[in-house]
């Protein structure tokens, strides 16, 4: 009969060290990956943040003519600015809407009107027959311009 010999104890802490090593440079891999993914998330969201806080849409004056028509005649400050929904009276009004710059140049609708930085701009919407009072919100990428139109 043979004898079964064993694996040295010089063979078997080598493997050992070679698969500790291995997996050792398999976790600092992925922390390392991982790190730089939150580290782009983090420049993108600086990024997006500086942009929202120098946008700025303001409304100067919004009415409603005798043709059931709503204006509003909005300014953007220093930085284009992205009109993304228009709501009167808390419902999405994007499609019964226009826009145009304040030379006659048409923009194209919500969610793609894009305002030049130090712009006025007029937005007209269709509303419902007999309507006397409207409720304007216009969202753009740095937060919200809220008024209220009346009929005049």
């Amino acid at each position: 009969m043979h004898r079964l010999r064993g694996i040295s104890e010089h063979v078997s802490a080598a493997l050992l060290a070679i698969i500790v090593l291995g997996v050792g440079a398999l976790v600092v891999s992925r922390i390392i990956d991982n790190t730089q993914l939150v580290a782009q998330q983090g420049e993108e969201n600086v990024i997006e943040t500086k942009l929202r806080s120098i946008q700025d849409l303001t409304v100067a004056l919004a009415y409603i003519d005798a043709n059931s028509v709503l204006h509003v005649v909005v300014v953007s400050a220093g930085a284009p600015v992205t009109i993304e929904a228009i709501y009167v009276n808390n419902t999405l009004w994007n499609k019964q809407c226009s826009a145009r710059l304040a030379n006659g140049t048409l923009l194209p609708p919500p969610p793609s009107t894009v305002l030049p930085y130090h712009a006025a701009a007029i937005i007209d919407c269709s509303l419902p027959p007999g309507a006397r009072i409207a409720s304007v919100k216009l969202v753009y990428e740095g937060g919200e311009a809220h008024a209220i139109a009346k009929k005049i």
